[in-house]
């Protein structure tokens, strides 16, 4: 079965005639509908299905009496085939995700004894003349209630602001849970996990104590409040009865986007489970109380000795850790009409364009592996500077960077790499006050090159695990969604382009030399980009990129000091590859039961409603993601594919 390409538009309105009566209009014709606008109307995109099977003619409200079942989540090959004949189907965005409209009331009468039958959730309206009359639900819990814990509201009873802002918190997440049993059993139970997560998470901020730890508190309580309220009004709102809902999302105000949240939150799902299972924090934390019997100063060996080559997270097996140790946080994720792809704690956002354009290299989903590689970076390295407003560790580690070897006996790798990371910091700090005889503020380095020490880690991060240290395919990803946002700025192009040439250089950091081939190579990739990328070339960010890297073609002063420059932020990658990367936890993330297939990335490129199983939804992404121009009805495919295709290892 194939969808069209444009979609037909559902708006509802109040009838004109009759009180309290609503009125449905289905036209392919967008500029129909806003001569049919008022104060109630509710508007949703659907898209019609073709096949032999079904009754693929014009579609008139007006010529006969209808019943519309409004179906879902539910992919359509769960319905059988003889009771969709002569129908006339659309998928849609909405937790309703299929529309089944018939006038014989008899195949009506069959298709609702079938749902009941399966305990498939489905409302129905009949429609004469474009009026809607009747209406009903069916809607049978999927999971009992789990009562939640309040733990949180009573320990901060007493403090006003903490407890209304805790008081949102519960109204959103219960609202989340409640109505996630009558709509998706897996969705409800991740949900109540989330709260787990939220729960501990302040618990052990309270138990620190302090002012700080209570202003944190309400900071991270603040900012789920905030994507809670977006997640819900995404992912819950299309329940029943439809006619009574308030669904803020405008262009999707009749049925809402819960189909393409459910679909973004099993590729968080992915991260939570198949990521999340090698817990990569964890023993991350646990090789740094290892003894390091290298007596051996990580910044002064090249990249190719053994000792940097050696997959130390491996050695450190899962049965090693406590249960208390084995903590995973679900990963919430919602779209954006602001704040384009970004984390915040275990939340990730995705831009609404995406929604209508993730078919396209510079809005592919893929992008939130660099998101959700930034959770586990700055915790990891977050925790390594746990410790760095103390003075007390401010001195040891300024011992640390002067000295020329360590202990075999008494350093652990929590030192060594303490003493990689400020080495390499006050190098940084050096080449600022060109002086390498400065005092340092070891507090003041870490706040100055913190984000930009965060991203570069995090790039190396996404490209080693994620990317399969795929070159030519990270670097075009990358600058692909850096051209397309809007809040890029040449501003941000020198950046950018470190941030690509550390990668380059880690892709090839046993070279000799590696820094100063770096920017030919990045040159090479971004020049071919710009041809094949209307997009970019149109923002000229590419062209801007370009520039930057040759400004004159002979400046060799402006090329060493891009390469110095570079060559100072080695230590970074190299602290990824060697302690934040490990080819063993790699090769576990990267087995799949359900490999993808070439048909299934043809299935969508010919519109055709995928069926396929696939294990691994960032290669599905990333393969879907090769149009050079928006298909709405292309990208749909994808959420619908992610929906349910997606199978969990």
């Amino acid at each position: 079965m194939l969808i069209n390409e444009k979609p037909d538009y559902f708006l509802v309105n109040h009838a004109q005639s009759q009180k309290q009566s609503k009125t449905l209009f289905i036209s392919n014709y967008f500029p129909d509908h806003i001569n049919q606008w008022s104060a109630q109307t509710r508007f949703s995109p659907c898209f019609r299905i073709t096949d032999s099977l079904l009754n693929n003619g014009d579609f008139h409200l007006s010529k006969n009496d209808f019943y519309f079942l409004f179906i879902g989540p539910l992919p359509l090959n769960k319905i059988n085939n003889s009771l969709l004949r002569d129908t006339c189907i659309w998928l849609t965005y909405g937790m309703y995700n299929l529309i089944i409209a018939t006038s014989d009331q008899t195949q009506f009468v069959a298709l609702r004894s079938f749902l009941e039958q399966k305990k498939y959730r489905y409302e129905y309206w009949t429609v004469s003349d474009s009026i809607i009359g009747q209406y009903e639900c069916f809607t049978p819990a999927l999971a009992a209630p789990v009562k939640l814990s309040d733990t949180i509201l009573k320990k901060y009873e007493k403090d006003k602001v903490m407890f209304m802002a805790i008081r949102g918190y519960f109204t959103h997440i219960m609202t989340a849970c409640e109505r996630l049993r009558f709509l998706h059993k897996e969705a409800y139970e991740k949900m109540i996990l989330f709260h787990q997560a939220v729960e501990e998470n302040i618990l052990d901020n309270i138990g620190m104590g302090g002012v700080k730890k209570r202003n944190t508190n309400f900071h991270y309580i603040s900012s789920l409040n905030a994507c809670l309220t977006r997640f819900n009004s995404q992912s819950v709102m299309g329940f029943s009865p439809l006619l009574e809902q308030d669904i803020s999302v405008c262009g999707h105000s009749l049925l809402g986007v819960g189909l393409a949240s459910l679909g973004v939150n099993n590729i968080g799902d992915y991260f939570f489970y198949k990521v999340g299972e090698q817990y990569i924090s964890a023993r991350f934390v646990k090789l740094l109380n290892k003894k390091y019997e290298k007596n051996v100063v990580l910044t002064s060996i090249p990249s190719d000795n053994d000792i940097l080559k050696q997959d130390y997270l491996a050695e450190i097996p899962i049965d090693f850790l406590d249960e208390s140790e084995k903590q995973m946080n679900p990963l919430l994720v919602f779209f954006s009409s602001r704040d384009n792809f970004r984390k915040q704690y275990n939340t990730l956002s995705i831009p609404l364009i995406a929604l209508y354009g993730c078919n396209t290299p510079g809005w592919s989903l893929k992008t939130m592996s660099h998101e959700a590689s930034h959770i586990l970076v700055d915790g990891m390295l977050h925790y390594l500077l746990r410790n760095s407003g103390d003075s007390v560790w401010r001195k040891k580690l300024g011992k640390l960077c002067c000295t020329k070897s360590l202990s075999a006996t008494n350093d652990t790798f929590e030192n060594a790499i303490w003493q990689l990371i400020g080495i390499g910091a006050t190098d940084l700090e050096a080449a600022k006050n060109d002086s390498e005889d400065a005092s340092f503020d070891y507090f003041n380095i870490f706040d100055t090159y913190q984000d930009e020490m965060l991203e570069i880690m995090t790039h190396a991060f996404d490209f080693l695990y994620f990317y399969d240290s795929d070159l030519k395919s990270y670097i075009q990803g990358i600058w692909s969604t850096w051209a397309e946002l809007p809040s890029t700025s040449r501003y941000n192009i020198p950046d950018y382009v470190m941030r690509s040439l550390c990668v380059i250089v880690l892709n090839q950091i046993e070279q000799p030399l590696i820094e100063e081939n770096a920017i030919n190579i990045f040159r090479e990739i971004i020049q071919k980009l710009e041809i094949r990328n209307p997009a970019g070339a149109k923002h000229g960010l590419l062209k801007e990129a370009l520039e930057y890297i040759d400004p004159e073609k002979n400046n060799e002063e402006h090329f060493s000091n891009i390469e110095n420059k570079l060559s100072r932020r080695r230590f970074l990658i190299q602290c990824v590859k060697t302690f934040f990367y490990s080819h063993s936890i790699k090769t576990n993330i990267d087995h799949e039961n359900w490999p993808i297939s070439k048909n299934k990335q043809q299935e969508i490129k010919r519109l055709e409603i995928p069926q396929l199983p696939f294990s691994n939804p960032l290669k599905l992404t990333e393969l879907s993601a090769d149009s050079k121009s928006f298909s709405e009805a292309k990208s749909y495919l994808i959420y619908y594919n992610l929906a349910f295709n997606y199978v969990r290892d």
